[in-house]
């Protein structure tokens, strides 16, 4: 991992990459590799933008506010709602998943488990708009 300290956190500007307002290029430096000075760690937690649920081929997907890694997922802490504010509404907490994304970005896109699907049919919820909702713990 990359930039988690000053120690191992450096940047390679080449000639060209930026110039002043009078044009002047990057002045070269003796050392090409400059490390950071000052560091400031990422310690916000991401935000759930929002999301899709496609029924039919029981795919959903998450849009998250920076880059998440795919590894920390962990669907029992993923809730599939009737109510915005949950309650004693229909819902169902996901048993199982498979991840159809690749990498790590803003986007997660998962495959629901089929037991799931049909809990949600039994459920009669995640119909429209007004009737889907999620919610994540941890």
């Amino acid at each position: 991992r990359i930039c988690v300290s000053e120690l191992n956190c450096y940047i390679d500007m080449e000639l060209g990459a930026v110039s002043d307002h009078a044009g002047n290029l990057l002045k070269p430096t003796l050392n090409p590799f400059a490390y950071a000075q000052e560091l400031v760690e990422d310690n916000e937690r991401p935000v759930l933008l929002g999301f899709s649920l496609d029924m039919n081929s029981a795919r959903a997907s998450f849009t998250f506010d920076e880059i998440i890694r795919l590894v920390s997922f962990k669907p029992q802490f993923l809730n599939f709602q009737a109510r915005v504010n949950g309650g004693a509404s229909q819902s169902l907490t996901l048993t199982s998943d498979s991840i159809l994304s690749t990498s790590d970005s803003k986007v997660m896109e998962i495959r629901i488990a089929s037991e799931d699907m049909n809990e949600i049919k039994r459920q009669r919820f995640c119909t429209s708009r007004n009737d889907t909702f999620v919610s994540i713990s941890n």
